[in-house]
């Protein structure tokens, strides 16, 4: 699964994708799936050569940049 979140602010582009993997586990729930959180990365693009990168989970588990 890709989900791809464009956007001027880091902060609704991360509360968006939260969205997102909340469905996403609402979906593995109803059909009894799960996520290999080992496989799982998240990718910022950015043009700004100074950032933090922010703090993105699913199941309660911290996804790696």
């Amino acid at each position: 699964i890709v989900i791809a979140v464009e956007g001027t602010c880091i902060n609704t582009c991360v509360q968006v994708s939260q969205y997102a993997f909340s469905l996403i586990k609402k979906w593995c729930q109803a059909n009894s799936l799960g996520v290999n959180l080992s496989k799982t990365e998240a990718l910022l693009v950015t043009k700004k050569r100074k950032f933090a990168s922010p703090k993105l989970c699913i199941f309660n588990e911290n996804i790696q940049f």
